[in-house]
């Protein structure tokens, strides 16, 4: 059989419904052929069975046992007859699947769209159905650098958080043992610490704030830009 021409190859669509078809064709071949074959050695058995029984009979039961040796030899070739022909079929059912499934390979590889990208997602801007700006080094760099400078402000707005954090761990530790040390310090102490406490708890609080911010706006516009927004 010789191969498509461009012409003659289908769209994936079609392509796709005749493998699926075929598919399901051979797959009820094969089990049709498969309970042939099943048939076929339930007809042997009742054959040797048969057999058997004709061997062991009286001469009053030999003419009945001959009967149903004979009867049980003809399903016998009966079935061994469906499950030849279930067989042959099976085997063309599977072999016109296995055509349609390369010629779906075919189909998808001969599709304009198989390996097209959708550039309309694309975008310094991130706007959909804007094409001026897509897919240019100008506006893929500049999207580039966008993403850096978020990443950049997360990081120093995290490390600043962290600093604060440290800043109120270490404050705490040096006037907690201070009191502990010097129990004449310890109202001086405990003073110091609730201002420190006030001012840090503020710096906290803004701080929270901003990478709460940063961290929605980036996620945000992550959401707004993908292909699928």
């Amino acid at each position: 059989m010789a191969d498509p021409g461009p012409a003659d190859i289908p769209s994936v669509a079609d392509a796709q419904a005749k493998a699926d078809a075929m598919t399901t064709s051979s797959q009820a071949a094969g089990t049709a052929a498969d309970s042939a074959a099943s048939q076929l050695a339930t007809a042997t058995a009742s054959v040797v069975a048969a057999r058997s029984a004709l061997a062991t009979a009286t001469d009053a039961d030999r003419q009945s046992a001959q009967n149903v040796l004979d009867a049980a030899q003809q399903a016998a070739v009966a079935a061994d007859a469906r499950s030849t022909a279930t067989r042959q079929a099976a085997d063309a059912a599977k072999t016109a699947a296995q055509s349609a499934l390369d010629l779906l390979t075919k189909a998808k590889a001969a599709s304009p769209t198989s390996n097209s990208v959708d550039l309309t997602a694309i975008g310094s801007s991130g706007g959909k159905g804007n094409p001026q700006n897509i897919g240019s080094p100008a506006a893929v760099q500049a999207g580039y650098a966008l993403e850096t400078t978020r990443k950049n402000l997360a990081y120093i707005l995290l490390a600043l958080l962290f600093l604060v954090i440290v800043f109120q761990t270490l404050s705490g530790a040096i006037l907690g043992n201070a009191c502990w040390r010097f129990v004449a310090y310890c109202t001086h102490a405990k003073e110091s610490l609730d201002l420190v406490s006030g001012a840090t708890q503020t710096v906290f609080t803004a701080m929270i704030g901003l990478v709460g911010s940063v961290i929605g706006f980036y996620f945000g516009s992550k959401a707004q830009n993908s292909p699928g927004s």
